[in-house]
């Protein structure tokens, strides 16, 4: 077996079993969406059953306010009752249309339908009763009353003409009219009753009564043989011929209402009633039906459900098991075997080493881990050994630096004393024999005495530089406002010379003779090189960045070549020959500088001045109260 197929049967059998799991979970995943499926259906079923309750409910509400609006209609006539009625109608015209739309049951369907029918039915059957009591209204209140009026005064007339005007009148002439005039009210009064509590033999009364005093009001006319009387007479029945009429109308238009409303309205309301308690049994059943094979279908779901996850989490439980026996325990051996290799220990016997599979290579590699910390401890002992070499020559070493700092120290006192004895000797000199001496001796000592100085100065700038960051040095709170002042009031500018700040220095937690000298130095250096005399400005500016403070040091002098920038800052370099100087004060600076973890630069071009600017380690305390000297004379 080679080893690329060693490899990959352990991976085989990773894939294998996650395959497995995965096959399991979308099993499981599958059997709960068909349960959950067969759940929605069965809860859109029940929704839909709940909502068909629902509406036919409501339409049970609105046929009984329909029902009760009908029959306060009959009961009174009035025109809100009729107007509710119909408005009823109509919405439930809709309503059941809707639900017929939504219900796909044909015993539901047809129930509703029939219902619907019915409600057309009865809307016709209302417009004709509402018709008919209209026209009943019309003839009671406005024609007959009308008519009456006009009978009452042909009656009145037709009185004055045959008592008034007839001296010859009999007895039985009196005895007819006034039993004629008796008559007509007797039809009024039976007409009357008649439409309060309608009752046929009230109108037959009153058609008889109309009859008689049509007769009686003939024979006045007869037994009085006046023109005037008998065209009075004349129009009089015909009066009484259109009284009876209009009765007749209105009787047959009281008994149409009357069939309408008791007849063939109870009719329709009494069937569409039926319907209406016939829905609210079906839905009802429906629902109960629905409930019972919705809590049915939810059992055999949870059912499945359950059983479904109990196989899934005991199929996943023998993987985990299998795999844990194959894979985990081995690798968890052979994790803390490397967790004890990697405290840097050494085991002699490794686990799974006699395995096949990856496992088997972790282990061998655990094998080699073993012998390499083996090596590495031998090396450690070497390590120390060598440690105390290294700490030994460090001792050394510190003990020369030692040596040369002193050796600086001394050789600095040491030349300094024939120094000062030369200088002394060409001072001497000149005082005894500058007289006795030519002029050219007379410079030849000056410049001695010059070149002793420079050569002082020299082996003083040698020495400190030396010594930065031998030195041990603490920090402390330093007013960079007061420090600058300081170093103003030390330097020899020329008359109306300025040296200003850009800003309001701080006060700072840092080392202060470092910064002093540095400082001090590109003061000196911007003041010696400055080539317009008492026009010339020194600026100095700060900033805060973190806990690092930025200087900058602005002068208008004769600027530097960009060539020069680095050069300047080497030991003894000096851009211009003719300014007095040592070459080493820059130098001094850029170490004190980078010795503490700063940098320093130079932004500047010839004619444009030059601006120093350098990082200083220094934690910011506040803005300094004391402002540098302004100008200097």
């Amino acid at each position: 077996m080679t080893d690329s197929a060693i490899r990959y049967s352990l991976r085989q059998r990773i894939y294998a079993m996650c395959a497995i799991l995965m096959g399991v979970c979308v099993f499981s995943t599958l059997i709960l969406w068909v349960n959950q499926a067969r759940w929605s259906s069965n809860f859109e079923v029940y929704e839909q059953s709940e909502r068909t309750v629902s509406a036919i409910r409501k339409i049970d509400r609105d046929i009984q306010e329909l029902k009760a609006q009908a029959e306060k209609y009959l009961q009174t006539g009035g025109l809100s009752q009729l107007a509710g009625a119909i408005s009823i109608q109509e919405t439930l015209l809709f309503k059941i249309d809707s639900v017929i739309v939504q219900d796909d049951a044909a015993s539901m369907r047809e129930l509703l339908q029939r219902m619907r029918l019915s409600l057309v039915t009865f809307d016709d059957q209302l417009e004709q009763a509402a018709d008919e009591r209209e026209l009943r209204t019309q003839l009671v209140q406005v024609e007959l009353p009308i008519q009456d009026a006009k009978v009452n005064q042909t009656i009145d007339e037709l009185q004055k003409q045959v008592l008034f005007n007839n001296t010859n009148r009999s007895a039985k002439t009196d005895s007819d009219l006034i039993d004629g005039v008796q008559a007509y009210l007797n039809a009024q009064q039976s007409l009357q009753q008649y439409f309060i509590n309608p009752q046929s033999s009230d109108f037959d009364s009153a058609i008889a009564s109309v009859s008689t005093c049509r007769q009686l009001m003939q024979r006045v006319a007869d037994q009085n043989d006046l023109e005037a009387a008998t065209a009075i007479q004349k129009r009089l029945d015909q009066e009484l011929a259109e009284f009876i009429q209009l009765g007749t109308r209105a009787f047959q238009a009281t008994r149409s209402y009357m069939f309408y409303s008791n007849v063939v309205m109870a009719g329709e309301i009494s069937e569409f009633t039926y319907y209406s308690n016939r829905l609210k049994d079906e839905v009802e059943v429906r629902r109960n039906q629905d409930q019972l094979a919705r809590n049915a279908s939810n059992r055999n779901i949870w059912i499945i459900s359950i059983l479904t996850s109990i196989a899934a989490i005991a199929l996943a439980a023998a993987l985990a098991t299998r795999l844990s026996l194959t894979i985990v325990s081995p690798l968890s051996s052979i994790t803390e075997t490397f967790r004890r290799l990697g405290s840097g220990e050494t085991i002699e016997t490794i686990p799974a080493l006699d395995r096949n599979d990856e496992i088997g290579r972790m282990a061998q590699a655990a094998q080699v881990f073993s012998d390499r910390n083996r090596e590495t401890q031998e090396l450690l002992v070497d390590s120390e050994r060598l440690r105390k070499e290294v700490s030994e020559k460090a001792s050394a070493l510190e003990e020369m630096n030692e040596e040369l700092d002193h050796f600086a120290y001394v050789a600095s006192h040491d030349l300094k004393s024939p120094l000062r004895g030369i200088n002394h000797l060409a001072t001497w000199v000149r005082e005894d024999c500058s007289d006795l001496l030519p002029e050219e001796s007379n410079k030849h000592l000056l410049l001695m005495q010059e070149r002793v100085k420079k050569m002082e100065a020299l082996l003083d700038d040698l020495l400190n530089y030396s010594r930065v960051g031998r030195v041990e040095q603490h920090t402390e709170t330093v007013d960079v406002g007061s420090l600058l002042a300081t170093i103003i009031s030390m330097v020899d500018p020329p008359e109306g010379f300025r040296i200003t700040a850009a800003n309001r220095l701080p006060v700072l937690q840092t080392f202060r003779t470092p910064l002093e000298q540095v400082l001090r130095n590109l003061i000196n250096n911007a003041v010696k090189y400055n080539d317009k005399g008492g026009q010339g400005t020194i600026e100095v500016k700060t900033s805060r960045d973190g806990d690092v403070c930025r200087f900058a040091v602005r002068d208008n002098g004769p600027g530097i070549d960009p060539r020069f920038h680095q050069k300047v800052f080497e030991m003894y370099q000096r851009i211009a020959i003719d300014v007095d100087g040592t070459g080493m004060g820059l130098a001094i600076a850029k170490k004190q500088i980078n010795n503490l973890g700063g940098d320093i630069w130079i932004e500047s071009s010839l004619g444009e001045g030059a601006t120093f600017i350098f990082t200083w380690p220094a934690k910011w305390i506040s803005t300094s109260p004391t402002a540098p000297n302004s100008s200097v004379a």
